[in-house]
C-alpha cells in the first residue's frame, strides 16, 4: 500500500495546477513547486514493455489498455486536462446496448453542471426513459474548448468504439479556423475591400471563407463513420436576450467623412429614448446606427431591445443574431465563443445532402419559448440550464429514436433527472455562472440574478461565495491566496473544470467590484456582515491611502478579460472609444492628486481637449489634445470622492483622419487600422494631495517613451 500524502502537498499541487491551467510563464515558481513533489519509482523495464504493446493513437485522452479486449483507459500523462472531459476513466468494449457517441465542446459538456449532470447523463436518461433503461449507452466524448481540427481528429479516432449512433453538439469555437486561411495577401484585399464598402463587403467574404470550411468539414465528418452508421449534428443555441456586447467589442472603427459622429449622435438619441420609454425612437435610432456602422453590435442590440419591447419576437431574434454576428472581425482578444449565422446556415442547408440529421436547436429554443429565449435556457452565452439541456435533449432523443430504428415515441418530462437534480450544485453553476459572465463584460443586472438564485438555491454555496469574494479583493495574485487553495483542496469543488477557471490569470487580476458587490447583496440575507466585509477588505487591498496608486494596472483599468486583439505587445494603455474607464478605492474623503502622460496620436487640436469626470462630476482641467506626450496633474476635492470605490471617466475627442496607406498588412495591424487609436496613457497615478485645496494644472512636456508601431 502506498503512502498517503500529506496534506500540505495539495496545496502545493493546487498551485501548480492553477499556473499550468493559466499558461503561466512563471518557470522558477513552478519549478520550485514541482521539486516538492514526490517522483514516483518507475520501472524502466516495465515502462519500455507498456510502450511496446501500445498502439500510437488513442481517443481523446484516453488510451487503449495494452494486451486488453479493447477497453480505454485516461492517459494520466494529460491529467492536467482531465477537467475538460467526461469525468470517466475508463471505457469499456461495446456489450448489448446500443452505444451513441457524443462528441462536442463545452456545451456539449454541460459545462457549470459538469461532472455532477451533464448532457450525455441527460441524453442516456431521455432515451432509456423512451425505450428501456438498458436499451443504448451514451458515450461522452465532448470536451471543453474543442476546435474544428481536433473534433475530425476525434471523429476519425472513435470509430473504433464500434457507434450505432453519433451525436455532434459544435460549432462554437469554429470562427478561429479563419486564421488559417487568411493570410497576408488577403489581408491587404480585405482592407481594400474596406475602404470602398467599410463591415458588409468584408463581412461577406469572411462569411464565404467560413462557410466554405464549413462544408468541408461536414463532408469529412459524413465519411469518419462506417456506412450505416447515423450521424445527428446539433446546432448550438445563443442567448441573444441576456448576452451582451462589451465594450472591446463597441469599440469605434474608421469610417469615412463624418459617419461615426453621426453614429454618435444617433447613439446618444437611441439612450435617451430608452430612458424616456418612447420605443418607436429608440428603433428610429437604432436603424440609424446599424445603417452608418453594420460593424458595431450596439446598434444591433437596441434594435433587439425594441423588438423586444414591442413583442416583435423574430424581428428581435434577427437583430439580436446580427449583433453576435459583428464580432467576425474581431476587436477583441477574448470576445466569447459563438455559432455564427452563416456556419448554421451552411449546416442546416448543406449537412442533410450528406447524410447528416440535423437538429436545430436555436430555431428550436425561439419556438419553445415562444420569444427571444435567454437566461431561463442559457446560464451565459451558450451554455444551457438543466432545462435547456433537458428540452435540446429530448430533440435530440426523438430523433435518435428513428434514425435507430425504434417506433417510440419520447414524452417530455418521461424522466426526472434534471428536475432531480440536487440543489447544492444548481447553486454553484449559478455562482459559477455569475463569474463567468462578469469576466467576460455582463452587466450588474444579470451578476445579481445568478448570486441571488445561487443563495436561493442552497446554503452549501455561502463559504465558497465568501472565499471567492476574499481572494478577488485581495490584490496578491490568486494562486498565492489561502482562500483560493482551500476551495481547490476541500474537495467540494469539482464544476467549473474542478475549480480551476475560478483563477484570474497572472498579471491581469481583476477587482471584481461588480460581481464582489453582488456577491455580497446576495450573501447579505443569511450574512449581513458580507457587504461590510467587502468594503473592509476593499479598502485594505486597495486603498489610496496606503500610498500612490498606478492607475494602468488591471485592477483599476479593467473590468473584464476582452481586450484589443493587436495591442498585446503594448507597454502603454490604448483608447480606441471615445470613452475610458477606471475605478479606484479611497479610504476617506480626502483629496486626491492625479498624474497623468497621455497623448492623442496623429496631429494636435488646438479646439479639443480630454475631459475627465470622477464620479460623473467633470474636472476642471484642460488637457489639450495633443500628439507629443504631455503630462499633467490635478487634484479632486474630497467632497467629490467616496469612501469605498469611486469612479473616472476620461472622455477622448473623436477626429477623422484618413485610412493610412501603409505596405505589409498582418493580422494585427489590419485590425489596427481598422480601429484607430483615439488616445494613449503611458501613465497615471493617483495619490493623497498634500493638502484639501485643488492645486493648479501642471502641464509639462515629456519625452516619448519607447514604444512599437502604433498598428
Amino acid at each position: 500500500m502506498q503512502t498517503r500524502p500529506s496534506e500540505n502537498l495539495k496545496q502545493v499541487a493546487a498551485e501548480l495546477a492553477a499556473l499550468v491551467y493559466s499558461h503561466s510563464d512563471d518557470e522558477q515558481r513552478m519549478a520550485a513547486l514541482l521539486e516538492q513533489l514526490p517522483r514516483p519509482a518507475a520501472s524502466a523495464t516495465g515502462t519500455a514493455a507498456a510502450a511496446a504493446h501500445m498502439p500510437s493513437t488513442g481517443i481523446g485522452i484516453w488510451n487503449p489498455v495494452a494486451n486488453s479486449d479493447g477497453t480505454y483507459e485516461r492517459d494520466a500523462a494529460r491529467r492536467q486536462e482531465w477537467p475538460l472531459w467526461a469525468n470517466v476513466h475508463k471505457i469499456h468494449p461495446k456489450g448489448n446496448r446500443k452505444r451513441v457517441l457524443l462528441l462536442g465542446e463545452s456545451v456539449a459538456r454541460g459545462y457549470f453542471y459538469d461532472p455532477y449532470y451533464t448532457v450525455a447523463t441527460e441524453l442516456e436518461a431521455t432515451l432509456g426513459a423512451a425505450l428501456k433503461p438498458d436499451a443504448i449507452e451514451v458515450t461522452d466524448l465532448a470536451r471543453t474548448s474543442m476546435h474544428m481540427q481536433e473534433l475530425l481528429d476525434l471523429a476519425a479516432a472513435s470509430a473504433a468504439l464500434k457507434p450505432d449512433a453519433v451525436v455532434v453538439f459544435a460549432g462554437n469555437n469554429w470562427v478561429s479556423i479563419l486564421g488559417y486561411y487568411i493570410g497576408e495577401e488577403e489581408y491587404a484585399a480585405l482592407l481594400d475591400e474596406y475602404r470602398r464598402t467599410q463591415f458588409p463587403g468584408v463581412r461577406k467574404r469572411l462569411e464565404e471563407v467560413l462557410a466554405k470550411v464549413t462544408e468541408e468539414f461536414l463532408q469529412k465528418l459524413a465519411v469518419a463513420y462506417p456506412a450505416g452508421v447515423p450521424i445527428l449534428f446539433i446546432i448550438p443555441p445563443f442567448n441573444l436576450r441576456d448576452w451582451h456586447s462589451d465594450e472591446t467589442e463597441q469599440i469605434l472603427p474608421w469610417m469615412p467623412d463624418n459617419r461615426l459622429e453621426q453614429w454618435l449622435q444617433a447613439k446618444a438619441i437611441a439612450e435617451r429614448s430608452w430612458r424616456e420609454g418612447d420605443i418607436d425612437a429608440c428603433l428610429h435610432a437604432a436603424e440609424q446606427m446599424t445603417a452608418i456602422d453594420a460593424s458595431n453590435p450596439l446598434g444591433f442590440e437596441w434594435l433587439g431591445r425594441a423588438y423586444s419591447e414591442k413583442e416583435e419576437w423574430s424581428d428581435a431574434a434577427h437583430a439580436f443574431g446580427q449583433a453576435r454576428d459583428t464580432v467576425i472581425i474581431n476587436r477583441g482578444s477574448n470576445s466569447k465563443p459563438r455559432c455564427f449565422g452563416i456556419i448554421a446556415q451552411t449546416i442546416a442547408a448543406r449537412a442533410p445532402a450528406l447524410g447528416i440529421e440535423v437538429l436545430n436547436l436555436p430555431e428550436v429554443f425561439l419556438a419553445t419559448a415562444g420569444r427571444v429565449p435567454g437566461r431561463e435556457l442559457f446560464l451565459d452565452y451558450c451554455h444551457l440550464t438543466a432545462e435547456g439541456i433537458r428540452i435540446a435533449m429530448h430533440h435530440a432523443a426523438r430523433k435518435l429514436v428513428r434514425l435507430l430504428g425504434y417506433n417510440a415515441s419520447v414524452t417530455a418530462h418521461a424522466h426526472n433527472l434534471s428536475a432531480a437534480l440536487p440543489a447544492d450544485v444548481q447553486a454553484l453553476a449559478h455562482f459559477c455562472a455569475a463569474i463567468h459572465n462578469a469576466h467576460y463584460g455582463q452587466g450588474d443586472e444579470l451578476l445579481n440574478y445568478h448570486c441571488r438564485r445561487a443563495v436561493e438555491l442552497s446554503p452549501s454555496v455561502d463559504d465558497v461565495m465568501l472565499q471567492y469574494m476574499n481572494f478577488a479583493a485581495c490584490a496578491a495574485s490568486t494562486v498565492l491566496c489561502s482562500s483560493y487553495r482551500q476551495i481547490l483542496t476541500d474537495g467540494s469543488m469539482r464544476q467549473y473544470e474542478g475549480g480551476l477557471a475560478l483563477a484570474h490569470p497572472p498579471g491581469q487580476k481583476l477587482m471584481d467590484v461588480g460581481l464582489n458587490t453582488a456577491i455580497a447583496r446576495a450573501l447579505s440575507v443569511r450574512q449581513p456582515q458580507a457587504p461590510v466585509e467587502l468594503a473592509e477588505l476593499l479598502l485594505a487591498e486597495h486603498s489610496v491611502a496606503g500610498g500612490e496608486l498606478d492607475l494602468l494596472q488591471s485592477f483599476y483599468s479593467k473590468t473584464d478579460y476582452n481586450s484589443f486583439a493587436g495591442s498585446n505587445r503594448l507597454n502603454f494603455y490604448q483608447a480606441r472609444s471615445v470613452v475610458s474607464r477606471f475605478q479606484f478605492v479611497a479610504g476617506s474623503r480626502r483629496a486626491l492628486r492625479f498624474s497623468i502622460s497621455y497623448r492623442t496620436p496623429g496631429d494636435s487640436y488646438k479646439n479639443k481637449f480630454i475631459n475627465i469626470f470622477v464620479n460623473d462630476i467633470a474636472v476642471p482641467a484642460e488637457l489639450p489634445a495633443s500628439a507629443c506626450w504631455n503630462t499633467c496633474a490635478f487634484t479632486v476635492d474630497q467632497h467629490q470622492l467616496e469612501t469605498g470605490v469611486n469612479n473616472l471617466r476620461i472622455e477622448w475627442p473623436y477626429v477623422h483622419e484618413p485610412l493610412p496607406e501603409t505596405g505589409r498588412i498582418t493580422a494585427d495591424n489590419f485590425i489596427g487600422l481598422l480601429f484607430p487609436v483615439l488616445g494613449e496613457i503611458h501613465a497615471f497615478t493617483v495619490s493623497p494631495a498634500a493638502d484639501a485645496l485643488a492645486t493648479p494644472l501642471r502641464e509639462t512636456a515629456v519625452a516619448s517613451p519607447s514604444s512599437p508601431d502604433l498598428l
